[in-house]
């Protein structure tokens, strides 16, 4: 049985012989088991805005265009970025709980809630047109991945970095 527990020192000295342990279910063939999914076999939408009273939702659609399934868990990052690439307010908020890994073979979807306010002119420190900008979209780092995406979707944004616009939800099926 491989055991999922290690501690920090374990970790380390795991990295330094140059050896990473990976726990795989208990009948699962390591050699079928799918790796975590990366931008490279990602594709990335959004579904259409939800809006009501200054407020908008949407799902971050990421699909997988490799021809093995892979794994996402866990919460995408997310924010806004101008049309130079410099980002916009703050990044998304973490909102609700992980949903665990989600299996996600060729051609399927996995699916992101990202809900957002749309009228920045009513936030604080965000109030004047000076404070304000159009985002290009979003910069978006898929579940455990360093590599971001970017995602045409043009909003309503405001530059001061403290600025908390947008709050996003772990990946789910679907």
């Amino acid at each position: 049985m491989i055991s999922t527990r290690l501690g920090k020192a374990s970790v380390a000295v795991l990295a330094a012989a140059g050896t990473l342990a990976v726990a795989i279910p208990a009948g699962a063939d390591p050699a079928t088991a799918a790796s975590r999914c990366t931008t490279s076999v990602l594709s990335i939408s959004h579904t259409r805005h939800d809006v009501g009273a200054g407020n908008g939702a949407e799902d971050i659609v990421f699909t997988n265009i490799g021809s093995k399934s892979c794994v996402l868990g866990g919460f995408p990052g997310a924010a806004y970025v101008a049309k130079s690439g410099k980002q916009l307010g703050a990044a998304a908020d973490r909102e609700g709980s992980t949903n665990g890994p989600i299996t996600i073979a060729p051609g399927h979807k996995a699916r992101a809630r990202l809900t957002f306010i749309n009228n920045v002119g009513a936030v604080p420190r965000c109030y004047h047109p000076y404070q304000q900008a159009q985002a290009a979209g979003e910069r978006v780092y898929p579940p455990g991945s360093t590599s971001a995406m970017f995602l045409r979707d043009r909003h309503p944004a405001c530059k001061n970095p403290k600025v908390h616009l947008l709050h996003i939800e772990a990946v789910r099926a679907g």
